[in-house]
């Protein structure tokens, strides 16, 4: 299993330390800042797992920071712990507003943190797989499930939208239509034998192999300028 990276923001050293040292103990790999903008920097060329941010920083707040963080596809997911002085009632507010998924008052037993920041790994380990199964499921509507080509919903879809953009931008909608010769010989003919999807005399094997080239065509086609 990989550790998990924990990013964590304070201007005071000796709190910075402290958090250190802490969260070291989940176990985690812990990446430590001064800044909230060294860290955004960072956090955009590799997401960390678990975020934790005093509020109170020099330039940047941490609000600021997590409110940055949402604007931001690879980041809007990560779980953000806030650390806050016990008066910082509204700065705390504001950040559960703004999607925070904890907070932690000054001064705090480092066991407390500990577990806040095991919580929003859990979280966030759960809230990973949903989207991955959302991905899977929607991909799954539109593809048929022995061949891996896409289905005639997706055909349907896709060719509703094209002609209301050709439609839109008066511009020429070519549509290939692909037959494969002796196909349902072949089909006909495994048919009545013991083969997997998988199998190398497989209908569907044929036809995925029949049907990658024309996909990738397509997919050069309408990315080009």
């Amino acid at each position: 299993m990989t550790t998990p990276t924990v990013v964590i923001i304070d201007d005071e050293e000796e709190m910075l330390q402290l958090e250190r040292l802490t969260l070291e103990l989940l176990p985690s790999h812990v990446e430590p800042y001064r800044s909230a903008e060294e860290a955004l920097g960072a956090m955009r060329r590799k997401p960390p797992d678990v975020i934790v941010t005093d509020i109170m920083l020099p330039g940047m707040s941490g609000t600021e920071l997590l409110a940055a963080l949402r604007n931001e596809p690879t980041t809007r997911h990560i779980p953000v712990v806030l650390v806050t002085a016990r008066g910082e009632l509204a700065e705390r507010v504001l950040g559960l507003e703004l999607g925070a998924a904890d907070y932690i008052a000054k001064p705090f037993y480092p066991a407390e943190l500990r577990a806040r920041v095991a919580a929003a790994l859990r979280t966030k380990t759960l809230e990973s797989a949903l989207r991955e199964e959302r991905i899977e499921l929607a991909q799954a509507a539109y593809t048929d499930a022995l061949t891996g080509a896409a289905n005639r919903r997706a055909f349907e879809e896709a060719l509703e939208a094209a002609t209301s953009f050709a439609a839109r931008t008066r511009k020429p909608l070519s549509l290939l239509y692909v037959d494969l010769d002796r196909f349902k010989v072949l089909n006909d003919t495994l048919a009545t034998k013991r083969v997997t999807a998988r199998s190398n005399a497989s209908p569907a094997r044929c036809w995925r192999r029949c049907a990658a080239p024309i996909r990738s065509r397509a997919s050069a086609v309408t990315s080009s300028p």
